[in-house]
């Protein structure tokens, strides 16, 4: 899959989402490992533990 446009096609399903007291980036930051699977997970669970911290350095 392309990944540029996963990206775009999660955005869009993200910003559909507004929760109360929670921002788009901390619902994009916990929905976004649902969205992957195969490698593109595998890779995303070989990272260190909080080396991810924001959507900016995710994407």
């Amino acid at each position: 899959e392309d990944p540029y446009k996963h990206l775009k096609e999660f955005h869009v399903v993200c910003s559909g989402m507004k929760p109360q007291g929670v921002t788009e980036e901390q619902v994009k930051l916990r929905a976004f490992p649902f969205s992957l699977s195969d490698k593109a997970k595998d890779w995303l669970y070989s990272l260190p533990s909080g080396s991810i911290n924001s959507w900016n350095e995710l994407k």
